[in-house]
C-alpha cells in the first residue's frame, strides 16, 4: 500500500475549495475521518476563513504590512505541531524473564520473581522496561516493598530524536510519576510501591500503551 501524504495546511485548503481530482478528494476525506481533534480544529477554521472570504472583498494591504503578516504568521506556524494522523498504538509483550525462568523450573517467592524483564513491541518502537524490587529487610510484608521501573525505547527510525518521547506512569488512570527520556532512551521511576500499572510512552506522531503492568507477582 502507497504511504499516505500527511494532512498539511495547504493539502486542507485545496480540499476544502475543490481545487483536487476525484481521487486524491477521496484519499483526504478517508483521511480526514480517522484525524485527531487538532487537525479537526484546523479544519473548521479553514472553512470559517473560506467562507468569509467568499463573502467579504478584502483590500490588499500596504507592502510594509504585508511583510509583517507574513514574519507573524511564519512564527505561528513554526510553533504548531505539524499536521499528521496521530497514532494510538498498543504494546505487545515479546519477552518476559519471569516466564522464561518458569520454563527452567525456577521457582521461589515474590521477592525472588524479581529483577525481571519485559520487551514490548509496536510499529512505531520496541520498549525494555527493568523492574527491580526495593525491599526492606526488616519487613516481611512484600506488598510494603517498592519498585524501581527503568526502560529504554529503541525506535524502529533512526532518525527519531529520543529525546522527545515523555513517559507516564498511571494506576487507575491517574498519573502516579512522569518521565522523559535521555539521548539514549532511558528513563527511570523509582520507590514504586507494588500494584498493577500502565505506561504510556508519547511521541509527536503517536501514543504507545502498555496496559497492566503487574508489579505484584
Amino acid at each position: 500500500m502507497a504511504k499516505l501524504e500527511p494532512l498539511s495546511f495547504e493539502r486542507l485548503v485545496n480540499w476544502i475549495e475543490g481545487r483536487l481530482s476525484r481521487e486524491e478528494t477521496a484519499v483526504i476525506t478517508s483521511q480526514i475521518a480517522q484525524a485527531d481533534e487538532d487537525t479537526k480544529e484546523t479544519i473548521e477554521w479553514i472553512r470559517k476563513f473560506h467562507h468569509v472570504h467568499e463573502k467579504v472583498a478584502f483590500v490588499a494591504p500596504p507592502s510594509e504590512m504585508h511583510t509583517v503578516l507574513q514574519q507573524r504568521f511564519e512564527q505561528y506556524a513554526q510553533g504548531r505541531r505539524p499536521l499528521t494522523l496521530f497514532q494510538r498504538l498498543i504494546a505487545t509483550l515479546t519477552f518476559d524473564s519471569h516466564q522464561q525462568l518458569g520454563l527452567v523450573g525456577a521457582r521461589g517467592t515474590a521477592r525472588q520473581a524479581f529483577p525481571r524483564q519485559h520487551i514490548y513491541s509496536t510499529e512505531l518502537a520496541d520498549i525494555a522496561l527493568n523492574f527491580e524490587r526495593t525491599a526492606d529487610e526488616s519487613n516481611s510484608n512484600p506488598s510494603l516493598d517498592k519498585i524501581t521501573v527503568s526502560g529504554q525505547i529503541f525506535p524502529i527510525s533512526q532518525e527519531t530524536n529520543l529525546t522527545e518521547f515523555t513517559i507516564q506512569l498511571l494506576q487507575n488512570a491517574t498519573e502516579i510519576g512522569l518521565a522523559t527520556a535521555d539521548a539514549l532512551g532511558e528513563f527511570i521511576f523509582t520507590a514504586v510501591p507494588v500494584g498493577v500499572y500502565d505506561i504510556i510512552v508519547s511521541h509527536d506522531v503517536a501514543e504507545i500503551e502498555i496496559n497492566a503492568i503487574d508489579l505484584i507477582n
